[in-house]
C-alpha cells in the first residue's frame, strides 16, 4: 500500500457520464508524476492510487459532491459591461482567468450583450460525475524484487487495453501478439 507523502508515475484518462473524455495523460510521451496527498488531484483519486500497486490499472467513478460539487445558479453572474474596457473582445463560450483578491479566478463568458457580460464562475466540471482510467507506472524507491512481486499482465506497455491497441486472453493461454 502507498502513503501519503510518496512520489508515484501515473497515467489517467477521465471521461463524463457520456463517455466524453476530457483528459487523457495516455497521449503524451511521458506519464505525470505526482505526491500522494500533494498532488491538487481530487481526494478521492488519489485515496484510490493508495490502494494500488505498480502496474496495476483500475477504473473508479467519482460522483459530482466527491469531484467538483454540484452545479451552483448563484455562481453564473451578471455584470456591467462598462466595467471591461475590452468587453467586446471576450471570447463568448470559452473561459478567461483574471485576478481577483488572493489569486487568479477562471470562469466562463457565457454572454456579453450591449450593457451586461454574464460569467459562469462554477468550475468547469462541476455538476458531473466522472470516471477515471488510471494506471500506476512506477513508484518511487520501489526496487526490482518490489517490482517483479507485483507484475500484473504481459508486460508489453504499448497501450492501455481500453484504447484497443490489443486484447489478451491469459486465463486461456492466449498472449499478446502485438509484442
Amino acid at each position: 500500500m502507498l502513503q501519503f507523502g510518496q512520489k508515484v508515475e501515473i497515467n489517467y484518462a477521465g471521461f463524463l457520464e457520456d463517455g466524453t473524455e476530457f483528459v487523457n495523460t495516455w497521449l503524451s510521451p511521458d506519464s505525470v508524476s505526482v505526491t500522494i496527498g500533494q498532488s491538487g488531484l481530487l481526494p478521492a483519486f488519489e485515496q484510490a492510487l493508495v490502494d494500488m500497486h505498480r502496474g496495476q490499472r483500475k477504473t473508479i467513478d467519482i460522483p459530482c459532491e466527491q469531484a467538483y460539487g454540484s452545479f451552483d445558479e448563484s455562481a453564473v453572474i451578471t455584470v456591467a459591461k462598462a466595467g471591461f474596457p475590452h468587453a467586446d473582445e471576450l471570447p463568448v463560450g470559452e473561459y478567461i482567468e483574471f485576478d481577483m483578491a488572493g489569486g487568479t479566478g477562471r470562469a466562463r463568458v457565457v454572454a456579453v450583450d450591449d450593457e451586461t457580460i454574464v460569467f459562469d464562475c462554477n468550475p468547469e466540471l462541476a455538476g458531473h460525475d466522472l470516471r477515471f482510467e488510471i494506471e500506476l507506472v512506477d513508484v518511487e524507491g520501489s526496487t526490482a524484487l518490489d517490482q517483479e512481486s507485483e507484475a500484473t499482465g504481459c508486460g508489453c506497455d504499448r497501450l492501455r487495453e481500453s484504447l484497443g491497441a490489443h486484447h489478451h486472453d491469459h486465463a486461456h493461454g492466449n498472449v499478446c501478439t502485438s509484442c
